[in-house]
Formats: C-alpha cells, sequence, structure tokens
C-alpha cells in the first residue's frame, strides 16, 4: 500500500468512524428524556427548588415512542428530533444493556392501567419540605397552603384507589421503577441516584437561617393533629406563581435566628402530609421507599451510571 493510499484509508476510516458516532445519539429503546422546564408556573418552581433547568421526565419504548406519566395517567406518543421541537437532555445507562426488558417493563405498566398520577402539588410539597430553605412569613404561610392542599389531593386520590384499585406513579418515579424492575432479574440495570436531593437532605448551604421543614414535623404530636376541612383552596397555578415569588423573594429576607421565626401551624401540617402520603402509599401498594416518591429530573442528570447521549428537540 502506498502513503497516498494509506492517507485515503485513513480519511476513510475517520468518516466511517464519525458516521458512526453520529448514530449513536439516536432515539432508542430505554432512553430517558428530561425536561427543560418551561415558562408554566409548576415547572419554574420545580426547577428552582431542584437547583435545575429542568421539571419533567419520559422514557423511550421504542426509536419513534415515548411513554410518560402525566395527570390522565400514562401515556404513548410518538417523537422525533426536530429543530422546532421542544428541549430534552437524552440520556442513557452506561452499561451495555439488552434493553427487552426495559421495554417489557414499560409495556407493563401501560397495560397495568396505572390510571392515577401522583399529584403535582404533593410531588411539590415533596420537594419544598426537603430542600433547606431560608423560612419567611410570606414562604412559610404559602407553603403551609400548599401542604394542606396536597393532603386534600392525595386524599381524594386515595379514595379513587380504593375505590378502583390501580397503580399510582409520578412521572419520575416511573422511569425510575421500570428500570428498576428489571434489576430484580440482573443488578446492572439499577440507576445508581447518589446524593440525590431528595434521597439524603440537601446540605449544600449549612449557614444559620436555612431549615429542611421536614425538620419541624418530628416532634409534633398525635393529639396535634385534625381532621381535613374544607376550606377555599386559590387555584394551583396561583399557588405555583405565589410559590415561585417567596422562593425568590426569600433569598432577600433579613437574616434572623430560626429560634425567633414563628412557624404557627406549619409542623403539624407538614407531619399531615407525610402521614397522608404514608397512606397513600400504602392503598395504592406501591412497595418503595417514601423519599423514592419523590425521585426529580434533575437527579437523573447526577445519576452514577446514566451519561448524556445529547441535548437536543423533540416533538
Amino acid at each position: 500500500m502506498t502513503i497516498f493510499q494509506s492517507i485515503k484509508q485513513c480519511i476513510s476510516n475517520q468518516k466511517i468512524k464519525k458516521k458512526a458516532d453520529k448514530s449513536s445519539d439516536k432515539l432508542k429503546s430505554g432512553d430517558i428524556l428530561i425536561f427543560v422546564a418551561g415558562d408554566a408556573w409548576i415547572s419554574k418552581a420545580i426547577a428552582l427548588l431542584t437547583g435545575s433547568n429542568v421539571s419533567h421526565t419520559a422514557i423511550m419504548s421504542s426509536d419513534k415512542q415515548m411513554v410518560e406519566m402525566i395527570a390522565k395517567g400514562i401515556t404513548c406518543s410518538n417523537v422525533e428530533k426536530s429543530d422546532s421541537g421542544v428541549d430534552v437532555y437524552q440520556l442513557r445507562h452506561t452499561a451495555a444493556l439488552d434493553y427487552t426488558p426495559v421495554v417489557s417493563a414499560t409495556q407493563k405498566y401501560i397495560h397495568a392501567e396505572t390510571v392515577y398520577n401522583f399529584p403535582a402539588l404533593a410531588l411539590l410539597a415533596g420537594l419544598i419540605i426537603y430542600r433547606k430553605l431560608r423560612p419567611t412569613s410570606k414562604l412559610i404561610k404559602i407553603v403551609d397552603m400548599i401542604l394542606y392542599s396536597a393532603c386534600i389531593a392525595l386524599d381524594n386520590l386515595i379514595q379513587k384507589i380504593m375505590k378502583y384499585p390501580s397503580k399510582a406513579m409520578v412521572c419520575s418515579q416511573l422511569v425510575y421503577q421500570i428500570y428498576e424492575d428489571c434489576a430484580k432479574i440482573d443488578e446492572k440495570y439499577h440507576i445508581k441516584i447518589n446524593n440525590g436531593l431528595l434521597q439524603k437532605h440537601d446540605n449544600s448551604n449549612k449557614s444559620d437561617g436555612y431549615v429542611s421543614f421536614i425538620d419541624l414535623a418530628k416532634d409534633v404530636q398525635e393529639t396535634e393533629m385534625t381532621s381535613l376541612e374544607t376550606i377555599n383552596i386559590p387555584d394551583e397555578d396561583e399557588l405555583y406563581k405565589e410559590l415561585y415569588e417567596a422562593l425568590t423573594d426569600s433569598e432577600k429576607a433579613d437574616d434572623q435566628a430560626l429560634e425567633t421565626v414563628d412557624f404557627g401551624t406549619l409542623p403539624v401540617t407538614v407531619k399531615r402530609f407525610m402521614d397522608k402520603t404514608n397512606e397513600f402509599l400504602i392503598k395504592a401498594k406501591c412497595e418503595i421507599p417514601l423519599d423514592a416518591l419523590f425521585i426529580t429530573p434533575a437527579d437523573y442528570l447526577k445519576a452514577e451510571n446514566l451519561v448524556q447521549v445529547d441535548k437536543t428537540k423533540i416533538r
């Protein structure tokens, strides 16, 4: 082989490699899609609370079909990459997996009538109470209202499940559970979410004046609990907006010692929310730890054995 033939062969090999690399970012079965938060207040609040820019999760059951949990339950839709679509992070497991079990697990949930979605209010409430935040009177008031509203939403969901037994999941937990089902057969399918925002308390800011609201409930006695009453609850979107504004305002709050903060009924409301969430897990027969219910889209971006294949747009 002459030097010119060698150069020509080298260039040809490089072209083949580039083509192969380009094909590797195509949508494939098992790919996890993490959606960049849009302008909706709920999306903005989730992104803010998780210190990220994402708010929703889905999984590919084929190279064309996306499966996700939305308000009305699990849905399947055909998607493709497009410059005019919505922004997503495309993640893939680092292990060399056979994705047949993943697709089978996905289909199992589609056909198992997993119709009840975990209320967005409850997901938001979980994010709020675990995250270290600086309490202000405005934030305490809106958090108390969100937790109370979440309890009512969970109570309604529990009544539906008792009447029409079925599974219930949140968007992020569905994807995690699909892979976890496969991990029962082979451990390598397990998604390793280490130091997830809710698997461990967020200790990123240990300065005085910050607190995890969940810690307020540890000394609440059962005798302090009262039954849920029907009250005038603001529109959910208005609640999300007020929360977002209170969270961003809290950064400007004057420093004060935690012992001087008046939490009012918030500790009792947190305790009620945790009890209601545990009741939901039992009634829905979700055999998962409580904190696994609050896996967030941002947690996947930090998973030890997931890699970002692409940041793209889909429609």
